[in-house]
């Protein structure tokens, strides 16, 4: 049986003849063909990256977690209803006609007969106080209605979205199970030739196989996923979250919906307890008749009707009623505190698999990382395990955003267990990991002269910067460096978010016959990367020590100059340990960054001193520590004084000097 590595050369050539891919007449070159293969993986790694940069966007982390639910609310209905009918009974002020017909004989019609018809007010049950207290009742539930409607309707909302966050990460899946169909679509062809000629195992082509089948499948589920909210809809990996539970905590404690509801309820409570009173007191005018004629029964008759039962009531039945409501009320608090710290508790577990989930997502990284390393220096790298790594890495990112959905889902679920409206206040969000994952920390940047950048490749560049996290680079840009190689290698930086500062200078630029050059060179230089570092240093030349202030004052002259022409193009410079602290002060006024040249400083008790006395004169942002590779044993070495800088001296930018040493400490030959 042949090594994968062999059956991946051998294969990759008939594959690609099956496809159409080689012209007929065309010499076979399996090795050239492979290298097609590393393109593909090449080309949907890069994506992949893209797809995968963090959204750490506050605005569209509260966009996901407020989406709008249009769930119906009857209780508006009910609340209108409850209204209506108390304002009828408003307008009833008790007023009403009687009238009445009665025969002396039902046996007898020739019998006289009588009758009446009555004006009456009814003041107390069922009357003009006992409307305006009924008219009172129905305000008061129209009023719990209302709060109850929208606890319902938050309750509604809250569960609505619950259902609605896979809609939101369905975009990022399936741009992600696209990408890897077009990966794995190519190599399952290889796997499949490979099997039926006999080079490889079954087991070994149903992994490719069952990568395609699940692929698809996966996207035909998501396919039937109706989507709700537009706005939302596309590629996201938002950054991991948190709540302030404490937060949400207080909270609680503060809302006094349910104190106003048991409020309510113990006031309706009282009013239905009045209620009960069968108290009546009606005031009223008649006028009698007799309907036979002759009779002296006629006349008009004002009188009172009243009714006072006679009994004996307790008061015990309410107070227990109105003991219920506060306790319930009490308990409702009780029930929302502990929902929301189980939540919370359910949220820290599946945050800790969204941590483990995503360092399983950067080991996978930086393994793939080194394969193309590897593939840049021309070391012997098997492309069957290449494949494997970038399989693994899309897996990887799968199951991240998947774990990152259920993240999302259980932050929504503390809100709707805890029944407290989403505050932007009461998420944190987690700092990227992408800036720190190789265990490096803070910004960092390199010097590059035109020597050494001419002869390294500029993805072997690309390469060693992310593998050093450099994300910073000060390019020499003079009449040595290759021209074409530096506008090729500025587009790859850009797609890789690596900045660079273009270095001018010359150590005599200070003197003022020279200004005028100075201001040509650098506002020429300047729309190269609209942004320059000026290397000049005034202390190097002779006559330094004995002209010193003259020297520093045409400095600073100079770059004034400087300043005022260039615009809005950002302006660093390189200033060594030793200049006088009004320099600096003026300095710091002028430039957007400062690049101390902390050399030679092998104590670190000394250089974090000398750091802590220079960078006060400075926008604490402004400054970057550069260290000479040199001055240090190995990179452990050099890590142990960035890390004291950071903790002791608060530094958190530095700069390195210089790649070719940096590359040569590392073992990289060149």
């Amino acid at each position: 049986m042949f090594s994968k590595s062999s059956i991946f050369l051998a294969i990759i050539m008939s594959f690609f003849v099956s496809t159409n891919l080689l012209a007929n007449d065309a010499p076979i070159h399996p090795e050239r063909h492979a290298e097609k293969l590393w393109a593909i993986l090449h080309q949907t790694h890069d994506r992949l990256e893209q797809l995968m940069q963090v959204n750490a966007n506050r605005d569209q982390i509260n966009k996901i977690l407020t989406q709008s639910c249009d769930a119906p609310d009857p209780s508006h209905q009910l609340v209108r209803a409850l209204h209506a009918e108390a304002k009828d009974k408003e307008s009833n002020h008790g007023f009403s006609v009687r009238g009445a017909y009665t025969s002396e004989s039902l046996n007898n019609t020739d019998g006289d007969g009588n009758a009446y018809l009555e004006l009456s007010w009814d003041l107390l049950r069922q009357g003009y106080q006992g409307n305006k207290q009924q008219a009172g009742r129905l305000y008061r539930q129209a009023e719990i209605e209302a709060l109850r409607g929208r606890i319902d309707n938050f309750d509604h909302t809250y569960k609505c979205r619950r259902y609605q966050f896979h809609e939101i990460f369905a975009g990022m899946q399936t741009s992600l199970q696209i990408l890897k169909l077009e990966l794995m679509e190519p190599v399952y062809q290889i796997e499949k030739r490979a099997y039926f000629k006999g080079w490889s195992y079954l087991d070994e082509y149903f992994i490719s196989e069952q990568d395609i089948r699940l692929a698809r499948d996966e996207l035909r589920k998501l396919s039937q996923v109706s989507y709700s909210n537009r706005e939302l809809l596309g590629t996201i990996n938002p950054a991991v979250i948190d709540v302030d539970i404490s937060a949400v905590i207080t909270a609680i404690s503060e809302d006094d919906r349910s104190e106003k509801l048991a409020q309510l309820n113990r006031q309706l409570l009282q009013d239905n307890y009045q209620n009960r009173q069968d108290d009546r007191l009606r005031l009223f005018l008649r006028k009698e008749f007799d309907v036979e004629g002759g009779g002296d029964q006629e006349g008009v008759v004002a009188g009172v009707r009243f009714t006072i039962p006679l009994e004996k009531k307790s008061n015990k039945s309410l107070s227990y009623r109105l003991m219920q409501v506060e306790e319930e009320a009490e308990l409702q608090e009780w029930e929302r505190i502990t929902r929301a710290r189980a939540a919370y508790e359910e949220l820290k577990e599946q945050k800790s698999r969204v941590v483990k989930q995503q360092y399983r997502y950067l080991r996978s990284k930086e393994r793939v990382r080194r394969v193309f390393v590897r593939k840049g220096l021309n070391q012997d790298l098997e492309l069957a395990a290449a494949v494997a790594r970038v399989r693994n890495l899309f897996d990887a990112s799968i199951e991240l955003i998947k774990a990152k959905e259920e993240l999302f889902r259980r932050v929504n679920e503390i809100f709707l267990v805890s029944r407290v409206e989403y505050q932007a206040d009461f998420i944190n969000i987690e700092s990227s990991q992408e800036n720190n994952y190789r265990a490096r920390h803070g910004e960092r940047s390199i010097y590059i002269w035109s020597k050494t950048f001419n002869m390294i490749s500029n993805q072997q560049l690309l390469d060693f910067f992310k593998t050093k996290s450099i994300s910073r680079v000060l390019l020499s840009a003079g009449k040595a460096t290759d021209r074409i190689k530096m506008s090729d290698f500025l587009n790859l930086a850009t797609a890789d978010n690596v900045q660079v500062e273009t270095i001018i200078g010359s150590n005599n630029w200070f003197k003022p016959e020279h200004h005028q050059r100075a201001s040509i060179i650098a506002m020429t230089k300047a729309e190269i990367t609209g942004s320059i570092h000026l290397d000049i240093e005034p202390h190097t030349l002779p006559g330094y020590k004995q002209n010193k202030k003259e020297y520093l004052d045409q400095y600073l002259i100079m770059l004034g100059k400087l300043r005022n022409r260039l615009n809005d193009t950002q302006l660093s410079v390189a200033v060594p340990m030793h200049w006088p602290a009004e320099v600096y002060r003026s300095i710091n006024s002028l430039v957007d960054r400062v690049y101390l040249m902390a050399y030679e400083n092998k104590n670190t008790e000394m250089l974090v001193r000398k750091v802590a006395k220079v960078q006060q004169h400075f926008d604490r942002d402004k400054v970057v520590v550069v260290l000479s590779i040199k001055d240090f044993e190995d990179e452990w070495a050099m890590e142990k004084t960035l890390s004291i800088l950071q903790r002791e001296a608060g530094v958190s930018q530095f700069g390195f000097h210089q790649l070719r040493t940096f590359m040569q400490q590392a073992g990289v030959d060149r």
